[in-house]
């Protein structure tokens, strides 16, 4: 797996593109998603994290305001997100299905 396609660039950068894409996220390569992960920034801004969650921006002010979404911090005026306060947050909202036997 070549480490530069998995790497997520910040919103100025994003392109679009279906070959685009297909670089950023493993699926639709056909990789196996279990063993290819992306790299996300360091830090993200809004547009950032919501691209990268496939929310509306609106989604993330909602959560901001009531405090339901990834921890957040702010650098001057800006608001900005932590690559691994988004994976902890998404660990901790996983829903792991019932086991049902019939």
């Amino acid at each position: 797996m070549p480490k530069d396609k998995t790497e997520i660039k910040p919103t100025n950068q994003w392109s679009g593109s279906s070959v685009f894409l297909c670089d950023q996220f493993p699926a639709l390569r056909g990789e196996n998603v279990m063993t290819a992960t992306a790299v996300l920034p360091a830090l993200m801004i809004i547009d950032d994290l919501a691209q990268y969650l496939s929310v509306a921006k609106k989604t993330i002010y909602d959560w901001n305001c009531s405090g339901t979404g990834p921890t957040r911090i702010k650098v001057g005026g800006s608001v900005r997100y932590r690559a691994s306060d988004i994976e902890s947050w998404i660990d901790s909202n996983t829903i792991t299905p019932l086991d049902i036997t019939v």
